[in-house]
């Protein structure tokens, strides 16, 4: 039996309806950014990245957890989107400020070289 290829709907239908139409605008934003997406079902769900054109790097990935989805944002070229950073709602700013890695992009003063 062939594999089936994970697609962006397929995604998107496991994704809890709250969080839905950030996801699809994070995905629409990317897009039109320059990023391809690439999907791999994992064991606890889809991985989901999205890589830019230009650097061949990952931007963000979406990645299941128990808890839920959780969204991964690659601080080093954090300076390239700053100002994208301060549009996220202010739950997930909140989150991303007490993570330990992470605060780094919301207080900039923390970025280690």
């Amino acid at each position: 039996m062939e594999k089936q290829t994970p697609t962006f709907e397929n995604f998107l239908n496991d994704v809890n309806p709250v969080n839905r139409p950030f996801v699809e605008a994070m995905h629409a934003y990317l897009l039109a950014n320059g990023c391809t997406v690439k999907l791999e079902l994992a064991k606890s769900g889809y991985v989901v990245s999205y890589v830019h054109a230009a650097t061949k790097r990952v931007l963000v990935n979406y990645v299941f957890r128990k808890q839920g989805i959780v969204i991964r944002i690659y601080a080093d070229t954090v300076d390239q989107y700053a100002t994208f950073l301060q549009t996220l709602p202010d739950a997930l700013r909140q989150t991303t400020a007490t993570a330990p890695v992470c605060m780094r992009m919301l207080d900039r003063s923390q970025l280690k070289p």
